[in-house]
């Protein structure tokens, strides 16, 4: 598996912490990898959740998991609709909603990260605190 794939477990708690719950192949779960009884997180596959019943676990989505609970336009407030865009530049990810105006593209909201689904997490989160606003 490769660890890539998934958000990081910093990006993935904050989904949790903001109530943000996405169905996910994958977990993060807290094991004792030491003698000396450190306890590490690590991500597995969900392969059968009554085996990880036992272990403190957060979502670990991958990017198709968050990509597809972003709407593919964003309207604010008596402005016109922004699309849904992603980026690579250079070793960062960049995703946001921009729109196109008199030829110009304009950016409503952008968020870069080395790891692309931890830059569509916080722009869910952003999309999410704009609901609430």
């Amino acid at each position: 598996m490769n660890l890539l794939n998934n958000a990081t477990l910093e990006a993935s708690k904050r989904l949790v912490e903001k109530g943000i719950v996405l169905e996910t192949d994958c977990y993060h779960i807290s094991v004792c990898q030491t003698i000396e009884g450190d306890w590490q997180w690590t991500v597995i596959e969900r392969t059968d959740l009554s085996v990880m019943a036992n272990f403190d676990k957060i979502p670990a989505p991958c990017m198709a998991d968050v990509w597809r609970e972003l709407p593919d336009l964003f309207k604010p407030d008596n402005e016109s609709s922004g699309f849904l865009t992603m980026q690579k530049v250079g070793a960062f990810t960049e995703v946001g909603y921009e729109r196109i105006i008199h030829g110009q593209s304009k950016v409503i909201k952008s968020f870069e990260n080395t790891n692309p689904t931890d830059a569509l997490i916080e722009l869910r989160i952003w999309l999410e605190e704009q609901k609430g606003e």
